[in-house]
């Protein structure tokens, strides 16, 4: 079975940001869990056709249909291993970190404080799940001392990710995740990520490396784009000068050949695609192009 990964989030407004924000998400994860989700949802049916609001109440209420989205609140569903399998110390500090942003008023990073529960309670829950929760916080691990978990490597990738705006279809994004070179590409970035989680690589270590394979990627493309650009140009200006004379004279497998080099041409270029250096990073780079 395939494991799933769905991302824990906080929000703090109904907007346009919310949903654009959510479309980022969605573009690398499988679902989304949303803290208070149905509450959110219950205190904003008061929204009328005409309130600029009212479209992001649909648009949620569609995503809650079909399951990309829902409700990530804590749930009565019996803990593995009993109350204390989170490990006492955990469970009581996520507590005690929330109570303390709050009554410093660092909404943000109560946020993160909701989220990281959330996920934690998710993933130790006794429930049969295909998924596995990882919290979208807005503040990474800032002590160099420590490594990377995989949630700060996850959360650097999102980082990168473009936002998509608030007009861009949601078929948009279901299409391009669904194309099965972008879905391949998905994985190979997965795996990147669960690779960069079991080394000791710092935070700061890992945002440099994320940018530097998707600037080697930009300029294996850039590359191989203007190669094949000079050859589609070659084949075309060949073949014209040729087409009429080779026509004359019915020498069709001539034009055959020169219709089989263009598209060899085009097969190399994919194929330098998913060779190139950095194409690990291959589907931030498609993504932004696709949505920025």
């Amino acid at each position: 079975m395939i494991i799933k990964t769905a991302g824990i989030r906080t929000i703090n407004e109904f907007s346009d940001k919310t949903i654009s924000d959510l479309k980022q998400a969605l573009l690398l994860f499988d679902r989304i869990g949303i803290t208070s989700l149905n509450y959110i949802l219950d205190n904003n049916q008061h929204h009328e056709t005409n309130c600029q609001h009212w479209h992001c109440f649909k648009e949620m209420e569609l995503l809650l249909e079909n399951d990309l989205i829902f409700d990530a609140t804590r749930t009565n569903a019996i803990l593995k291993g009993g109350p204390d399998a989170l490990g006492a110390d955990d469970f009581n500090k996520a507590i005690e970190y929330i109570r303390q942003m709050r009554e410093s008023n660092d909404e943000k990073a109560q946020l993160d404080g909701h989220s990281r529960l959330s996920a934690m309670i998710l993933n130790n829950e006794d429930v049969n799940r295909d998924f596995i929760s990882i919290p979208i916080v807005n503040q990474l691990n800032s002590i160099n001392k420590v490594k990377s978990s995989e949630v700060d490597v996850v959360n650097i990738v999102i980082k990168q990710m473009p936002i998509p705006a608030e007009n861009v279809p949601w078929q948009d994004i279901f299409d391009f995740k669904s194309d099965p070179i972008n879905n391949g590409h998905l994985t190979g970035l997965r795996t990147w990520i669960n690779k960069m989680s079991r080394t000791d690589y710092k935070v700061n270590e890992i945002e440099d490396e994320l940018q530097y394979l998707l600037f080697q990627y930009r300029q294996a493309l850039n590359y191989h784009n203007i190669k094949f650009r000079m050859g589609a140009l070659e084949t075309i200006v060949v073949g014209l000068s040729e087409l009429a004379e080779r026509t004359i004279k019915l020498q069709f497998s001539k034009i055959a050949k020169g219709a089989f080099s263009a598209r060899q041409t085009k097969a190399e270029l994919l194929q330098a695609e998913m060779t190139s250096s950095g194409n690990e990073v291959a589907y931030i780079y498609k993504a932004n192009n696709k949505f920025s």
